[in-house]
């Protein structure tokens, strides 16, 4: 789970953090272009400009699409090598999981004014510290009383039309990174889920095409009898990579032919003929004479 791993983790990080200068950094500060002050976990920084805010926002997303495409070919190459569906079903559900951890949080973290967000901050204008949502209620109601751009807001900042334009077109660059992480994570759960779907359907067809008949007899008769007849060729058994007979998956499949309400890992026991668990059965019908020819001594 390489590839999986390496996208969960990359969906899992805070990427605001890249976006803020210390105040004591003051090598990395161009005061020409990073100018927004703001307070961020009640430390203050410098943000920087949004031009490089959509730059290195768009190259973070653009580093997560091979990750994304790898995982998704992992995901594919498991279930290719599981052999049945309960597994399957299994081990997409646990990475559903898996990325449910990141998506919690991202759920959260596109809406940027939203103190749960990882990417809220709020504006420091050394008199006060806003949040974006308090400008734009403040805005409104200025303007609302037909004033104009540049009057006081209660007498402790002012905001122009420029003012105005940079904290929404900050708001929209800021809030493309952590929208498209939730894009990207919630289609990845999507997939996982389309293939949940799909084998649950296929589950679904294969029961309506079960056989009505009714086995009669005791697991450790199914299991003695079926094993019997695999192990002398009879009959074809799922087998293990070793060549050895799946005792497991052949017990799933027997409980599907039969109408049973048996225990796969109790059945499966019992299919194994040279076990302690099936020799009391196997004595009892040795000892009533029974006894079956390999299919070669029979067959012309």
């Amino acid at each position: 789970m390489e590839a999986v791993k390496k996208l969960q983790e990359a969906l899992s990080l805070n990427y605001y953090n890249s976006f803020l200068i210390s105040l004591e950094s003051y090598d990395e500060i161009d005061f020409e272009i990073d100018f927004v002050p703001v307070k961020y976990k009640d430390v203050n920084y410098i943000e920087r400009n949004i031009f490089t805010i959509r730059k290195e926002g768009k190259k973070i997303t653009n580093n997560i699409k091979p990750l994304y495409q790898n995982a998704i070919g992992e995901i594919y190459l498991k279930l290719s090598n599981l052999t049945n569906n309960e597994d399957k079903l299994s081990y997409l559900s646990n990475t559903i999981q898996f990325f449910n951890i990141p998506m919690y949080q991202l759920k959260k973290d596109y809406f940027i004014d939203n103190k749960e967000s990882r990417f809220y901050s709020e504006i420091d204008e050394g008199k006060e510290v806003v949040s974006f949502e308090e400008i734009i209620n403040k805005f409104l109601k200025l303007t609302s009383n037909h004033k104009t751009y540049g009057e006081s807001l209660n007498g402790k900042f002012n905001y122009d039309g420029w003012d105005f334009l940079y904290f929404n077109l900050r708001s929209k660059v800021l809030g493309f990174l952590p929208l498209s992480l939730f894009i990207i994570c919630n289609s990845f759960i999507k997939v996982l889920q389309n293939n949940i779907d799909k084998i649950a359907a296929d589950n679904n067809e294969n029961s309506n095409n079960l056989s009505d008949l009714n086995w009669n007899g005791s697991t450790s008769q199914l299991g003695f009898l079926l094993g019997t007849l695999a192990s002398l060729d009879y009959l074809n058994a799922p087998l293990k990579k070793d060549g050895e007979i799946n005792n497991k998956q052949f017990a799933r499949e027997l409980n599907k032919v039969f109408n049973t309400n048996y225990n796969v890992d109790s059945l499966a026991r019992y299919i194994s003929i040279s076990t302690d668990k099936a020799e009391e059965t196997k004595r009892r019908f040795e000892n009533k004479g029974f006894n079956i020819p390999h299919i070669k001594e029979v067959s012309s």
